[in-house]
């Protein structure tokens, strides 16, 4: 059986590029807190506000250096994985390109910008829908 890994890494032209981009893709690879502590939708999204730049480091790499990114991959092929995934755009756009018999994505994604789930042919999910709550209200009004 292959040993497989995700990382999130985050290379731009400039560094700042990279630290801003993971900010935005990934607010959650800089809260360094038990992610269980997030109990909804809501408290995630004030949760992620909180995260700068700063939180990133040794957590993600964010960088404009092509080497230092093949060097950090390199130490995961050097621990025996033979499976490296970097999921440009996240798991919705996998979703959405792998088709449905090639996939290894099994259940339901919570989708938190939406703030509900959705199923693998990403259509509503069996999961919570918290879309007509709280903030999001005032988007769709």
């Amino acid at each position: 059986m292959p040993k497989m890994i995700q990382v999130k890494v985050s290379l731009a032209d400039t560094e700042q590029e990279a630290i801003d981009l993971a900010v935005k893709d990934w607010p959650n690879g800089g809260m360094a807190f038990p992610k269980g502590d997030i109990r909804n939708p809501e408290d995630f999204e004030i949760m992620a506000k909180m995260v700068e730049g700063k939180h990133f480091k040794n957590r993600v790499l964010t960088t404009a250096d092509l080497d230092k990114h093949v060097e950090y991959l390199q130490h995961f092929i050097d621990l025996g994985f033979d499976e490296i995934y970097q999921l440009e755009g996240g798991i919705l756009r996998y979703i959405e390109e792998i088709p449905a018999d090639e996939t290894r994505w099994e259940g339901e994604c919570f989708v938190f910008d939406e703030r509900r789930t959705l199923d693998s042919s990403l259509k509503q999910g069996t999961g919570p829908d918290y879309s007509q709550r709280g903030m999001n209200k005032k988007a769709r009004k």
